[in-house]
């Protein structure tokens, strides 16, 4: 996806299954929807992007909108959706999840200076952070927060935090 912009409708994927998405509009945001039974098996943020679902029909293998979302290079992504699986692999990622559940977010080891914002309505269920500098904000439901990368800041605890013994750099609970 090179085109289709944020409003109003963005790019709007209706009834479709497709195993991989690449979304990498230079310099704007693309909003992109799924809706109906479609799903999106991996979509991968290569700029800024906007992901939304809408009316889906939740099948067991179709309509259940995006599954697994990947940042490879330095991006934006807002998140208004629930998401199976959300990795990132690269630096300088701004993260919002602003509202569903994310079930599991994997930070890499070269995914550095990460910002990640859990907004009100959003539920992360469980995180594995193995990038340093990792920052977390927001006021939404972190219930498991694994730290194996050293630095981590966070503003509001999580439900469970569970600390790497290798971990030199201890997180740190801010504001």
């Amino acid at each position: 996806v090179e085109g289709g912009g944020k409003s109003p409708n963005g790019v709007i994927i209706n009834d479709s299954r497709i195993a991989n998405c690449l979304v990498n509009r230079s310099n704007q945001e693309v909003r992109v929807i799924a809706q109906g039974d479609s799903t999106v098996v991996r979509l991968t943020v290569g700029q800024i992007a906007r992901l939304e679902t809408y009316n889906l029909t939740g099948g067991s293998s179709f309509g259940k909108g995006f599954q697994t979302v990947n940042m490879t290079r330095a991006a934006d992504l807002t998140v208004s959706c629930d998401l199976d699986l959300l990795e990132i692999e690269a630096e300088k990622c701004d993260i919002t999840i602003a509202k569903g559940t994310t079930q599991r977010l994997i930070t890499y080891n070269s995914a550095r200076k990460l910002d990640v914002n859990v907004a009100a309505n959003a539920t992360l269920n469980e995180a594995d952070i193995y990038s340093a500098g990792t920052v977390f904000s927001g006021t939404g439901t972190v219930g498991t927060l694994n730290v194996h990368g050293n630095g981590l800041t966070y503003e509001k605890a999580p439900g469970t935090l569970s600390v790497d013994p290798e971990v030199t750099v201890l997180p740190v609970q801010v504001g």
